[in-house]
């Protein structure tokens, strides 16, 4: 079996992979297996989970290819387009991750989770789909006074849905709830022959200014929401440019003014993902190791002690949660007072005091 982690949200993973077969999902959690094996941890987290979802549905994750700052900030702003226009759209799925670091074919990508299963489409549904996917091009044109191929695939699938709804499920006003051409979309050597075109020039050409109508006024929707909110897209795409990732939790707290910039130290004490974590990596197995390694004058085991000494100390500050207390008391051998633990604190005979407290409370940890 695949031992999984606390943090672990099974109902996040049901938002992701919808639509997945149960060999898509055996596929994912064996990709998150060996991201967490390399990664030499005891347990499959949330963010092997999600990375693999990635994987599996945009492509891995292209670490080397650096991009220069002109295009950096490009697909900052075409991203943040995606995202802030999306947010203020009622019918649309909400935000699960932003990133600007290339994945398989694309530059970067905008994730949106949905909030239920669908078994259809409305046409406000279909009509918000769209605003979103010109959003990186209205950002763009905005922002930078320019425009890029960026935006291919957008348009592409923005013209498809939007062809779609006049000539598949008559959701135009000017032609009626009828549909033009065959339903059969057989393709055959890269042209469709099933799709046999039922409809007169006169009609042929009504249909292409209906598509030309509704990709206008989602462009021209989308670019007011845009210059309302430009602070929003400026914040985000700013973020993007620092961090490269935006998840849900950031993208929330930008759009509602919560965000404040903290220090990855104190970020980290502050996550309780982070301390959940704590719980599963701090080794015992390499506390077990550690112990045997510890001389008869129970000092340090070298930098490598130093380090996971380190995390159970982080861990025992935030939560002060007899666990770590009790592993820091494993590394020590049981003899804190030879612990130089003024590498960790200011104040190393308060925290032997708590650590002994612990230990006269709840007795060692059982490995």
């Amino acid at each position: 079996g695949k031992p999984i982690g606390p943090d672990v949200d099974l109902n996040s993973i049901a938002h992701a992979t919808v639509g997945f077969t149960g060999a898509d999902l055996e596929n994912l959690l064996n990709e998150a297996a060996l991201l967490a094996a390399r990664r030499d941890k005891k347990a499959i987290t949330m963010e092997e989970i999600d990375e693999a979802a990635l994987k599996v549905q945009v492509g891995s994750e292209k670490k080397s290819h650096k991009m220069n700052e002109k295009a950096k900030k490009l697909t900052a702003y075409h991203e943040a387009g995606h995202a802030v226009s999306s947010f203020y759209l009622n019918n649309v799925d909400p935000v699960h991750q932003i990133s600007i670091i290339p994945r398989g074919m694309a530059g970067g990508f905008t994730m949106s989770l949905p909030v239920e299963d669908k078994s259809y489409r409305s046409k406000n549904d279909m009509l918000g789909d769209i605003v979103v996917l010109l959003g990186g091009r209205v950002a763009e044109k905005l922002k930078l006074g320019d425009i890029s191929t960026g935006a291919s695939n957008d348009i592409e699938r923005a013209s498809t849905i939007a062809r779609n709804m006049v000539t598949r499920y008559g959701m135009s006003d000017e032609l009626g709830p009828i549909m033009f051409g065959s339903a059969n979309h057989e393709v055959f050597l890269g042209k469709d022959y099933g799709n046999v075109r039922n409809y007169s020039e006169t009609i042929a050409s009504d249909i292409d200014s209906e598509v030309k109508k509704i990709i206008t006024s989602s462009y021209d929707k989308c670019a007011e929401i845009l210059t309302t909110h430009d602070d929003k897209l400026v914040l985000v795409a700013e973020y993007l440019i620092k961090h490269e990732k935006v998840d849900a939790e950031i993208f929330a707290k930008l759009m509602d003014g919560t965000y404040a910039e903290v220090s990855e130290e104190d970020d980290l004490l502050k996550n309780p993902k982070f301390i959940k974590m704590l719980k599963i990596y701090t080794p015992t197995r390499l506390a077990g190791r550690r112990r045997a390694n510890i001389g008869d004058d129970g000092g340090t085991a070298g930098e490598d002690g130093r380090m996971n000494n380190g995390l159970l100390l982080a861990g025992w500050s935030a939560t002060k949660d007899p666990y770590f207390a009790q592993c820091l008391y494993l590394n020590a051998g049981g003899n804190l007072d030879s612990m130089h633990y003024d590498v960790y604190t200011k104040n190393p005979e308060s925290l032997r005091d708590e650590v002994k407290a612990v230990i006269d409370t709840y007795g060692e940890y059982n490995e």
